[in-house]
């Protein structure tokens, strides 16, 4: 899931880079969607996991993703 947001996130900057207007501020705009959904998942994720403990929340994918 994180490289598939990263490769979108990457793709749509990318492209808007070269863009102007209307179409440069949605290609950065889905750009930061993107982004911004894959926190919300990792945050929802993270506060469900604190819940069953230290050990329950290093065992979750979200800490890794995370961490960087």
């Amino acid at each position: 899931m994180l490289v598939l947001v990263l490769v979108l996130v990457l793709a749509m900057a990318g492209l808007g880079r070269k863009r102007q207007g209307a179409v440069r501020a949605l290609l950065f705009g889905a750009a930061a969607g993107f982004g911004f959904a894959l926190q919300t998942a990792v945050t929802k994720d993270f506060v469900t996991e604190i819940g069953g403990g230290v050990v329950a929340l290093l065992a979750d994918w979200s800490v890794p993703v995370a961490a960087p």
